[in-house]
């Protein structure tokens, strides 16, 4: 759809971006899928990520900001809701997410509101949105998105965003060597209302359970109060 945009201008792209999201979103609504983890709105960097492929638009914000928006508003008209990904941009390293940490050393926070927030706008007219792993040095040095407060209030104060912000699935390598249970916890704690841990599937029923009652029970009652008024 990128392609398309450059060779046939955006209205077209625009209008076949629209048109697939509607078609996915009604294949989803059969199996009474209400949420899909989409659109990717991150640009794409000049040297290419071999790991994102072809989930990139562009590496022009403003067309990633249009087609991303045009899947959003495809998905909602098929009936289910999408969820912006991953905020802020983990594109612009090389490094794959589930396998180490991908560290973005030269943005400042001007930087990133500048150019790369430019795509995530319109998330703040729909419920959800999902937090990236990588590391920021010249905003939160110590913290990755996930586990950084900094990030979350980005994305309250600057883009005005008020629904339900989803970690990323937290089982990947870029979250560190803490257990599970810590890792919900730290991401609920910096200001996520939903993680996905990923248990492994040989994981007993019992070890989930004692990593899952590691969560505030603060957090929880936050969590539902939250969710009271969304629903």
């Amino acid at each position: 759809f990128g392609m398309i945009a450059e060779k046939n201008g955006l209205p077209e792209a625009k209008k076949l971006v629209f048109r697939k999201a509607k078609e996915t979103a009604l294949l989803m609504s059969l199996f009474s899928i209400d949420v899909n983890l989409a659109p990717n709105a991150e640009i794409r960097p000049p040297v290419y990520n071999g790991f994102f492929k072809t989930r990139l638009y562009s590496q022009d914000a403003k067309t990633v900001g249009i087609l991303s928006e045009a899947f959003a508003k495809g998905t909602k008209a098929g009936g289910v809701e999408p969820c912006y990904k991953h905020f802020p941009g983990t594109a612009l390293s090389v490094k794959d997410p589930h396998k180490s940490l991908p560290v973005i050393n030269d943005l400042t926070l001007q930087d990133l509101i500048n150019e790369q927030l430019i795509p995530f706008e319109p998330a703040k007219n729909y419920k959800y949105i999902m937090m990236g792993h990588a590391l920021y040095p010249k905003i939160d040095k110590k913290n990755i998105t996930t586990f950084s407060p900094k990030f979350y209030r980005l994305l309250r104060r600057k883009l005005k965003f008020k629904g339900l912000i989803i970690t990323d699935a937290l089982n990947m390598k870029a979250t560190g060597n803490i257990s599970i249970g810590q890792k919900i916890n730290k991401s609920l704690s910096a200001g996520a209302d939903l993680a996905m841990p990923f248990f492994n599937d040989d994981m007993p029923f019992d070890e989930r359970l004692r990593e899952l009652n590691k969560i505030s029970p603060k957090i929880i009652k936050k969590f539902n109060k939250k969710l009271n008024k969304i629903t």
